[in-house]
Parts: structure tokens; C-alpha cells; sequence
């Protein structure tokens, strides 16, 4: 048996769904506080901010912390083939 990677999910802001993996190792954000960097596996989801539902960035944490605030650019992900 194969061990293959698990597929990450992206949805965009118009609904559409891109599915491959995530290559980025860290992600950080920005907060009215300090500007804080976790590790890829600590992270459940990240919200782009996108009003109504989200005013700013939000990344959750496996912790169940909530981070509000502006991510820090720089994702890569491949595209499943």
C-alpha cells in the first residue's frame, strides 16, 4: 500500500473548490497583539477575510485558539493531477 499524502481542500470566495496539497510548512498572522507563526499541522482552517462572515483573516488552531487579524501572504499548494 501506498502512503500518499492527505489532500488539502481550498474554497474560494465564489464557491468553486480547488483539492491538492498545501507544500507551505508555517503560517503566520498578524494580530492586534503580536504577529504569531504556527506550524501547518497545528492549523484546522484559515478564513480570508470576506465580509459579511469574516471582517478579517481567522486562522483555528487544533488547540480550539481562534486568531483573528491579517495573514501574512505566502501559501503554495499543488494541484492534484
Amino acid at each position: 500500500m501506498r502512503n500518499t499524502p492527505m489532500a488539502h481542500i481550498i474554497i474560494l470566495r465564489n464557491g468553486e473548490t480547488l483539492t491538492g496539497q498545501v507544500t507551505t510548512r508555517k503560517f503566520s498572522i498578524k494580530t492586534s497583539y503580536a504577529e504569531l507563526t504556527f506550524k501547518k499541522s497545528e492549523i484546522v482552517h484559515i478564513h480570508f477575510e470576506n465580509p459579511p462572515q469574516f471582517t478579517q483573516d481567522e486562522m483555528l488552531l487544533l488547540a480550539s485558539d481562534v486568531h483573528s487579524g491579517k495573514a501574512v501572504p505566502g501559501c503554495e499548494f499543488r494541484v492534484a493531477s
